[in-house]
C-alpha cells in the first residue's frame, strides 16, 4: 500500500489516496483501518477485495488534526492452504505545501546570513542515538530556503556550546545537512529513504564546523563540484549556506508538478563524543514517524527554468 498525501491547507480535514496493490495469483482482502496515534480506530473499517493481479484506488477522509496510522490488514486465500495474513502501518499527517524565501536577490553563499533575514524554520525533532528515544536538547537550528536565478539555497543557523570535530568520518562528528528529493510528488512523498543509495536517489549536503571558516562540502567528490556550502563559526554555534543548481535536478522537478521535499538534519555531539543527538526539522524519511509528504515546498516551474537561463 502506498498513499498519497492530499495536501489540504484546511489542516483539520486532511484528504489521502490509497492504492493497494495484489501483486498475487490469489484473491485478497484488505481491511483498512484509521486510527489516532493511541492506536485508537478514529473511522470505520474500509473493506476491500481485490483480484489477482489487481490495483485498487481508495480515498480516505478524516477530520482528524493531530497525526494518525492507517493499518492495513491484508488476507490472501490459496486453494488447499491456510490463508496468509500480514499487515502494514502507514504515519500520516495533515501537510501543506510550504513557501519559499523571498529573498531580495540570488544569494551569496558565504555561511553569512545578514541577506535573510528570519529564519522561518526550526528543528522540531530530536534523538538520543545511544537509548533511540526521543530528547528535548538545548541546541538546535533555525533555517530557510530560497529559489533565485536557477539556484536553490538553504540558510541554516546552529546553535550550541561545545564543537566535536575530531576528523575522519564526517557523519560522526558535529555537524548540518540537507537532503532534497526533486523527484515528482507520488514519488518524493513516500517514504522510501534508502541509506544506501541515498548520493543516487537524493540530493545530500553535509558540512561541519571543522574551522572557524569552511567552504567544502563532505563528499564533495562524490556529491559533484557544481552542489556546494560555506560554514561561518559564530559565538552560539555556527551558520551555513548550501547551494544547489537547478539545472543539476531540473529534470526530476519538471517531470513533477512544481515540488520538490527537503528536510535539514543536525549531528549534535557533546561530552568529547560521549553523547550524540540528531535533531532534525522533520523525522529522517526512514523513521517510522515520519509522516508522507513531510517537508514539501512548492514552486513554480516555468520561474524556475527561466531563473537557469537569465543572465546574472
Amino acid at each position: 500500500m502506498t498513499i498519497q498525501p492530499g495536501f489540504n491547507p484546511n489542516v483539520t480535514q486532511q484528504e489521502y489516496t490509497a492504492k493497494i496493490q495484489n501483486y498475487s495469483n490469489s484473491p485478497m482482502k484488505a481491511d483498512l483501518h484509521v486510527m489516532d496515534a493511541t492506536g485508537t480506530t478514529i473511522t470505520q473499517t474500509i473493506p476491500l477485495d481485490l483480484e489477482p493481479n489487481s490495483v485498487v484506488m481508495q480515498d480516505i477522509s478524516v477530520d482528524h488534526a493531530d497525526p494518525i496510522q492507517v493499518k492495513a490488514a491484508y488476507r490472501y486465500a490459496f486453494d488447499g492452504y491456510p490463508d496468509l495474513e500480514t499487515e502494514q502501518i502507514v504515519t500520516l499527517q495533515p501537510q501543506f505545501f510550504h513557501t519559499l524565501a523571498d529573498t531580495d536577490r540570488r544569494v551569496k553563499v558565504d555561511g553569512d546570513l545578514s541577506e535573510w533575514g528570519q529564519l522561518r524554520y526550526s528543528s522540531a525533532y530530536a534523538l538520543d542515538m545511544t537509548s533511540q528515544t526521543p530528547v528535548d536538547p538545548a541546541d538546535g537550528f533555525r533555517f530557510d530556503v530560497s529559489m533565485k536565478r536557477g539556484k536553490l539555497v538553504v540558510a541554516v543557523e546552529v546553535t550550541y556550546d561545545e564543537y566535536y570535530v575530531p576528523g575522519g568520518n564526517p557523519l560522526n562528528q558535529d555537524g548540518i545537512g540537507v537532503i532534497v528529493d526533486a523527484n515528482p510528488l507520488g514519488r518524493s512523498s513516500q517514504n522510501n529513504l534508502d541509506q544506501e543509495k541515498v548520493f543516487e536517489d537524493w540530493f545530500p549536503l553535509l558540512i561541519t564546523p571543522s574551522d572557524d571558516q569552511v567552504n567544502e562540502l563532505a563528499y564533495q567528490s562524490i556529491i559533484g563540484k557544481y552542489m556546494s556550502g560555506a560554514l561561518k563559526r559564530t559565538s552560539t554555534g555556527y551558520t551555513a549556506e548550501f547551494e544547489m543548481p537547478l539545472k543539476a535536478i531540473m529534470r526530476r522537478m519538471t517531470e513533477g508538478d512544481g515540488t520538490f521535499r527537503l528536510n535539514v538534519l543536525m549531528n549534535d555531539f557533546d561530552r568529547n563524543g560521549d553523547s550524540h543527538v540528531t535533531l532534525g526539522w522533520k523525522p529522517s524519511w526512514d523513521q517510522p514517524t515520519s509522516a508522507l509528504g513531510s517537508g514539501t515546498f512548492a514552486f513554480d516551474p516555468e520561474d524556475a527554468i527561466e531563473e537557469i537561463t537569465t543572465e546574472e
